[in-house]
């Protein structure tokens, strides 16, 4: 379970972060053809403009650019990028609690004690079940970099004060290396897929 909820919790985090992006950038491309298109109207008093090796009137200019901003706009509504980084900003909140209340659970051997009164289990499922899902084409893409950031953060561990572009670089190198060889290691129960959530 801790092993799926962290793959999930990294898996929503970055899709939250990717819409997010998006979305501010449609914003900022709309804000700022905008201010061009407003700047137009007044700034230049010639009838005819050259933009590089195309030249057309001040009205025309102005009517591509108000259709490149309707068009800007519409396809950030069909997209609803907003929506999509919320509800992976709502998942991955949820996640983060589950991962804190399982944190307060012992090992002792093969056996888990659970806080008092938290049913773990329970608390998983029910978790999972109010989570939005993670598209199926996005599921293996968002479980390498997980796989990725993991190891990252086992190499900034071992080589103290090492550029983290470097670190990156060496845990694909690494991956691409040893990449038969770790599944052959690999556990029963760890070389079994986690279904996307």
């Amino acid at each position: 379970m801790w092993r799926v909820l962290d793959q999930s919790l990294s898996a929503h985090s970055l899709l939250r972060d990717r819409y997010d992006r998006r979305q501010r950038g449609v914003t900022v491309l709309v804000l700022t053809l905008s201010i061009v298109a407003t700047a137009g109207a007044f700034v230049s008093a010639e009838n005819i403009i050259h933009i590089g090796p195309i030249a057309a009137h001040r009205a025309t200019w102005l009517g591509v650019l108000t259709a490149l901003i309707f068009f800007v706009t519409l396809v950030s509504l069909v997209t609803n990028w907003s929506r999509q980084a919320w509800m992976h900003e709502d998942s991955a909140r949820r996640l983060s609690e589950l991962k804190g209340q399982m944190r307060a659970a012992t090992l002792e051997g093969d056996r888990v004690d659970e806080p008092p009164g938290i049913d773990l289990r329970v608390l998983y499922e029910e978790t999972m079940a109010r989570i939005t899902a993670i598209p199926e084409r996005k599921f293996l893409s968002m479980k390498a970099k997980h796989q990725r950031k993991v190891a990252v953060s086992k190499l900034i561990d071992s080589h103290r004060g090492a550029p983290v572009m470097y670190l990156r670089l060496l845990a694909i190198l690494q991956g691409m290396r040893g990449g038969a060889s770790d599944a052959s290691k690999a556990k029963p129960d760890e070389s079994v897929e986690a279904p996307p959530v």
